[in-house]
């Protein structure tokens, strides 16, 4: 009915998880590069891949987003430094 399974078997799925993420990776890269070689004979497209250009794209978009999130942090600080430098904290005085 209901499977326990025990500490060594636990460990064995993950160490197999973690080496099928291993060759998974291996086998992806091997392949990019065979497809940026030209293939089996040499002669295919060199040049212009679909992941390439999505790569591109994801930098591009990386630094916009690394410069919006920048200059909202430096607006931030800015700011507190302001409320920091003002001496009126709103209590009244007695």
């Amino acid at each position: 009915m209901h499977d326990v399974l025990g500490n060594l078997q636990v460990l064995g799925k993950i160490i197999n998880l973690v080496t099928y993420c291993l060759l998974m990776f291996v086998v992806g890269k091997c392949y990019y590069a065979f497809r940026h070689s030209g293939g089996l004979r040499g002669q295919g497209k060199k040049s212009g891949f679909l992941e390439d250009q999505i790569l591109e794209k994801i930098v591009q978009n990386g630094e916009i987003i690394a410069i919006k999130t920048a200059e909202a942090v430096d607006q931030k600080l800015h700011g507190k430094k302001d409320l920091e430098s003002n001496t009126d904290d709103g209590f009244k005085k007695i």
